[in-house]
């Protein structure tokens, strides 16, 4: 995927500045400096100009095939059919000449809906047909989305940067709750287990005892919700396996795979928290709420793009109808983090169709961050 150069800073709009394009489009409708560039400054001349010079070739011709034909001894019926031509010559040549004077809007319409189904490297198109104003709105079209395409990648290397410190930071978080609040509340736990054989007893020893227990296991679970140590130590395939088990340990009865292809064992740390997070949430789902009985976890690389894929055999359910009642939930944060990746995210779901959720992120855009 090939990215656009980031510039350092956002120019504001200045009238003292000169777009070169414009200045092009400008320089189109100047007299010909050459006979073969005629038919194409003919082709320029705005559409109001084309009509008049058109309408106006036929009304003369149409004047004078009358006074020459009423001289014949035709008649009226000779004139009214000169006259009956020259307007339909005229309907036909108006029509004409704005089907293809517009081919230059259709084009700028093209473009726009290319952009808006996700193609922002599309670009206007120079035309023949295009007059002076056409070219300029062209130009200052393609100038546009020329800015938008830049601002876009700028907004995704800061993204990208900003995933990287967040899961950076959860890490860190993860191993100070492992190493320094676990080791502590494990040190003191020993310690009322101690006590608690001398003073067996002790009511309050035991359940001292058995809170200080409960609270150590919470920040373990916490530190690993967190950031698990795994995927700091192992990588992204130990870390779905260690999701595969622990979602076996809920629902035994469920079949739950993980394929991991050779080429993905090593991923940016970036691209693999944003898999796992992904993995977390749908595996949950599915596990939650599809009552399935077969999910299947794969990871794969093509090029320069990661993949996940969670599927299972599950009850499905209706994609739109859950935007519209809980605003997409967890699918909804795994689009926008996708998002945030410049990845893409697809749902495939109906009632009774299990459920398959795909994720591409590239991986270009991180190494390049």
């Amino acid at each position: 995927m090939a990215l656009a150069p980031v510039s350092p800073s956002y120019d504001a709009p200045s009238s003292s500045r000169r777009d070169p394009r414009r200045d092009d489009a400008v320089a189109a409708v100047a007299a010909p400096s050459s006979a073969g560039e005629t038919w194409q400054w003919v082709l320029r001349v705005p559409l109001v100009t084309k009509l008049v010079g058109v309408n106006t070739c036929i009304t003369v011709v149409a004047v004078v095939a009358s006074v020459v034909l009423h001289a014949q001894p035709i008649g009226n019926r000779g004139i009214l059919l000169v006259v009956v031509v020259a307007a339909a010559g005229a309907l036909v040549a108006n029509y004409l000449l704005v089907s293809f004077a517009l081919l230059p809007v259709r084009q700028l319409e093209r473009t726009a809906s290319a952009v808006a189904a996700g193609d922002y490297e599309a670009r206007v198109p120079d035309s023949v047909m295009a007059d002076h104003d056409l070219r300029s709105a062209g130009a200052t079209v393609n100038a546009l989305l020329d800015r938008l395409l830049t601002d876009r990648e700028r907004l995704r290397r800061f993204s990208v940067a900003l995933i990287g410190a967040e899961a950076r930071e959860k890490a860190r978080v993860a191993r100070e709750l492992n190493e320094s609040t676990a080791q502590a509340l494990s040190a003191l736990v020993l310690q009322l287990a101690v006590a608690r054989q001398e003073a067996p007893t002790s009511p309050a020893l035991e359940e001292a005892h058995r809170l200080a227990s409960d609270v150590l296991e919470e920040v373990r679970l916490l530190a690993r919700t967190v950031y698990p140590r795994v995927l700091e130590d192992l990588g992204l395939p130990a870390a779905l396996a260690m999701l595969a088990r622990e979602a076996r340990g809920r629902v035994p009865q469920a079949e739950i795979t993980v394929t991991v292809h050779p080429a993905a064992r090593a991923l940016d740390a970036t691209v693999a928290s944003v898999l796992y997070t992904v993995a977390h949430e749908a595996l949950g789902n599915a596990v939650r709420h599809a009552d399935a009985h077969r999910i299947d976890i794969t990871l794969t690389r093509s090029g320069q793009w990661a993949r996940l894929s969670v599927r299972d055999d599950g009850i499905g359910f209706d994609v739109g109808a859950s935007e519209r009642v809980a605003g997409g939930g967890g699918l909804f944060a795994i689009r926008e983090r996708v998002a945030l990746m410049d990845g893409r995210c697809a749902v495939t779901t109906a009632p009774g169709e299990g459920t398959e959720v795909v994720v591409d992120i590239p991986i270009e855009l991180v190494r390049g961050s």
